[in-house]
This record gives structure tokens, C-alpha cells and sequence, in this order.
């Protein structure tokens, strides 16, 4: 790819899990190249959602928080972190935080916005009952994401058994 040419925009939803940790290494190591432009997403869930909301970093702190409804502290240690990480690699990013009480919807939104051309997700590694009965986000995003999606699974250690 020229230096002229767009380079690919990719979301990746993060947290504060080590699965997103792996996830960024992971698509250093193995996907990244010099023209990416990476969209982090981080979706804060509001106890009580009235519509979807897109919060500024600066003004979380405006945000009015009662009962833990939001956890705008725990948004800001995410954003810190991947800036950080970012910024080290020397990746070209942004950095988005929503509140919303649909994680997977919120990234499909976004990438639909930003007009991704990859969502990159860590995996967390639920079993199946999990898995069946709460929902995952990534296999919502495999499922409806109209852009290919590429899913790090958990370092081995962290997998769930598979044994009955």
C-alpha cells in the first residue's frame, strides 16, 4: 500500500480485560500495517438507558452518575491504557467512548459510522451455557457485522474447560 492510499480503518472494542490487551498485541504482531487507522470503542452500560448516547471523554466527568449507573472511571483507566499502548506502537488512533446498554450494537454502529473495513474483538472464553444463555458479543458481532471480524481467542491458560 502507497503512502498515499487510505489505510484500513479498524474498531476494536476494549475494556479492561487482558483478552483486549492480547487482542491489540495480537494485531500488532500479526495484522497491523503502517497506513491503520484503529478505532478503539469502549461502551460504558448505563443501569437505565433512555436511547443511545455518545459521550465525549471531556465531558465525562459532567456526566451525572447516581447508584454506579455508569462506571466512568473504570472508561477513563481503559482510555488511558490503549492511548498508552497506542501511542507506544506508534499506531494512529481515536479513541471513542459510548454509553449504551447493547455492547455489540454500539460496535456495529460505530463501525458502520467510521466506515470500518475490520472489527478486531478478544475473545473472553465463555462456555457454552454462558454463551447460550446471556448471548456473546462476539458472535453477535460474527453474526451481524457486515464487515469481517476477526475474533483473538484467551491465551490457553485462560480458556474455559471443555471437559463435562
Amino acid at each position: 500500500m502507497s503512502a498515499t492510499q487510505p489505510g484500513r480503518r479498524i474498531v476494536m472494542p476494549v475494556d479492561s480485560s487482558s483478552n483486549c490487551h492480547r487482542a491489540f498485541n495480537w494485531f500488532l504482531k500479526y495484522c497491523y500495517r503502517e497506513n491503520d487507522f484503529i478505532i478503539f470503542i469502549h461502551v460504558l452500560q448505563p443501569k437505565y438507558t433512555h436511547g443511545n448516547a455518545v459521550i465525549a471523554l471531556d465531558n465525562l466527568i459532567n456526566i451525572p452518575v447516581q447508584d454506579g449507573s455508569v462506571s466512568v472511571d473504570d472508561g477513563q483507566r481503559v482510555e488511558a491504557k490503549f492511548r498508552k499502548l497506542a501511542e507506544q506502537a506508534g499506531v494512529n488512533y481515536t479513541i471513542e467512548i459510548l454509553a449504551d446498554s447493547s455492547i455489540a450494537e454500539a460496535i456495529l454502529r460505530l463501525a458502520s459510522e467510521h466506515g470500518a473495513n475490520l472489527i478486531i474483538v478478544g475473545s473472553r472464553g465463555v462456555g457454552a451455557v454462558r454463551r447460550a444463555t446471556l448471548g456473546s458479543v462476539s458472535h453477535h458481532l460474527l453474526t451481524h457485522a457486515s464487515v469481517p471480524v476477526l475474533v483473538v481467542p484467551p491465551a490457553a491458560s485462560n480458556r474455559p474447560s471443555t471437559s463435562a
